[in-house]
């Protein structure tokens, strides 16, 4: 579960939230009017409420796919991959 605020069912969070699984190395942070996911030290996927998905614009790693995955599953957002 991802320790996060919900207004009116959006899920827009403040500075940077964890979640109880990975939560050394996962978080969604804020960042320049968005909020992203961060896996270790990289942002990883933008964040679209209101769409309800996760842009991914490049191709990561296992670990870090598992991590994106996992944080889309705990938000009910859809990852779209938008790299080639």
């Amino acid at each position: 579960m991802v320790n996060y605020k919900s207004d009116n069912n959006n899920l827009k969070t403040n500075n940077m939230r964890t979640f109880d699984k990975h939560k050394d190395n996962l978080q969604i942070v804020y960042k320049e009017g968005h909020d992203y996911i961060k896996s270790y030290d990289t942002l990883v996927a933008k964040i679209d409420y209101d769409e309800r998905t996760a842009e991914v614009s490049k191709w990561y790693s296992m670990t870090t796919t598992k991590h994106i995955n996992y944080a889309c599953k705990q938000l009910g957002l859809t990852v779209i991959n938008s790299f080639k």
